[in-house]
């Protein structure tokens, strides 16, 4: 360090540092040698000012680059080699016009680096933990967390669990409320575990399950508690299959095929192959009090002792097409499902839902009344050689008296 030490003033007066005439007080003055020439530094009784465009305060050394510096843009530079802390008794506050920027690959952790860290490498923002990531509002209000994906028609939103293997590695709760799942697009829908064998549990064992409209079912169905049903193709009735009084149980035989002019004795059928059959299929179901007079093959069933049984039934049909000599054509007919019922009057009156119903074989109708029920397929007009055939499947759903 110089000395001022055995030099006259006049040789050192260059040396020394003055600010302008007039002394300290509340003005800024710049700070200069003894041959006023000016410095950075300016000084107050109450401030201090470094001047310039990019003039720099530099600590500890200059080599080492730690410095503050501001620019005639009025932008604030912090520089340092390595760290820069910031040490506070309660809170540090970043208060800023527009945005607080982070640049790209530049994280921001929490606690250590290799704990808690959010980080943008300028497409995607990454929020890593060692432990649990906790987002929580107390908003009292609709949308107090909201996770919104509006970049385009492409864009999804996907949560994600990597590795865990529970059955509930991903949980959706409310202590509370309840949970929605809507879609606004129709065509899509809410697609519930399209992962093929992936099984599927819906409810509680002692939860209320509703479908609100029409339910398609591609595969079988196993039911283990009770079913009860109201309304069948049109037809009214109630019963619980599988509750008390309720039944599952199929005529014998199961099925039967009925053909033109002949009659089923004890389950037995006989098939008729014959030619110029008139274009009529006839299947009927009596009960076992009416005679076997009709003018198909027919089958009995047991009227109810009291009270009224519900048969759900279904309709099948086939007939060929062996006129003039041609190469057979086959059609078929594959009736939906109808419900009949016997009650115990002393008629057996038997009735059945409404029946029209039009396919390519022609179309299949009903007519029912005391003891019986027949269905008829009258088949398109034309040709001269039919043979036909036609297959009932019976299932008691409810029988009156147990």
């Amino acid at each position: 360090m110089a000395t001022l030490s055995g030099t006259a003033i006049s040789d050192t007066y260059p040396l020394l540092l003055k600010i302008e005439s007039g002394g300290l007080d509340g003005t800024l003055r710049v700070v200069e040698d003894g041959d006023a020439t000016a410095s950075a530094l300016f000084l107050a009784t109450d401030s201090a000012l470094i001047s310039g465009n990019g003039t720099k305060l530099y600590f500890y050394d200059a080599d080492g680059g730690e410095h503050i510096s501001a620019d005639s843009s009025a932008n604030l530079t912090i520089a340092a080699g390595v760290d820069i802390n910031l040490t506070a008794g309660t809170d540090i506050n970043l208060t800023a016009g527009t945005d607080v920027n982070i640049p790209a690959n530049v994280g921001l952790t929490f606690g250590h680096a290799s704990n808690q860290k959010i980080e943008d490498d300028g497409t995607d923002l990454a929020i890593d933990a060692t432990g649990n990531i906790n987002i929580t509002s107390t908003a009292n209000e609709t949308d107090s967390i909201k996770i919104e994906e509006n970049s385009g028609t492409d864009g999804t939103i996907k949560i994600y669990a990597n590795t865990g293997s529970g059955a509930d590695s991903i949980n959706l709760l409310s202590d509370v409320g309840g949970i929605t799942l809507s879609a606004g697009n129709t065509s899509e829908g809410v697609k519930v575990g399209t992962v093929s064998g992936a099984p599927i549990t819906i409810g509680h064992t002692t939860s209320e399950t509703t479908v609100a409209d029409n339910l398609t079912v591609t595969g079988n169905t196993t039911l283990s508690g009770n079913l009860t049903a109201t309304t069948v193709n049109g037809q009214s009735f109630t019963n619980t299959l599988g509750g008390t009084g309720g039944v599952v149980r199929t005529f014998s035989p199961v099925s039967y095929t009925s053909s033109k002019g002949k009659l089923a004795t004890s389950g037995d059928v006989e098939q008729y192959t014959g030619d110029n059959l008139t274009s009529t299929i006839i299947g009927t179901i009596h009960t076992s009090s009416h005679s076997a007079s009709s003018a198909g093959p027919s089958i009995a069933i047991t009227a109810p002792s009291q009270g009224m049984d519900v048969y759900l039934v279904t309709v099948t049909s086939t007939r060929k097409d062996v006129s003039s000599g041609s190469a057979a054509t086959l059609f078929s007919h594959q009736g939906g499902a109808y419900i009949v019922t016997i009650t115990s009057e002393a008629n057996n009156r038997m009735t059945i839902s409404t029946l029209g119903e039009d396919d390519l074989d022609g179309t299949l109708s009903t007519s029912s009344g005391n003891h019986f029920v027949t269905f008829t397929l009258a088949t398109a007009a034309g040709g001269t050689g039919f043979s036909g055939a036609m297959r009932l499947n019976a299932l008691l759903l409810m029988r009156g008296s147990m």
